[in-house]
């Protein structure tokens, strides 16, 4: 993944399953980016589908 910039300005971000087919260890990582996201302002929309 690439280095998070900060932004002037907040953005909005949205994830539709991002963690469709990822291995546990890059689903760590992406939560981490998304906290980090947040942390610095943004707003972060994430869609997942589950089956029952």
């Amino acid at each position: 993944m690439q280095e998070l910039r900060e932004a002037t300005e907040p953005s909005l971000y949205v994830f539709g399953e991002p963690t469709t087919g990822l291995h546990l260890r890059d689903i760590d990582t992406l939560v981490a980016v998304i906290d980090q996201l947040v942390e610095r302002g943004h707003t972060v929309v994430v869609i997942e589908r589950t089956s029952t």
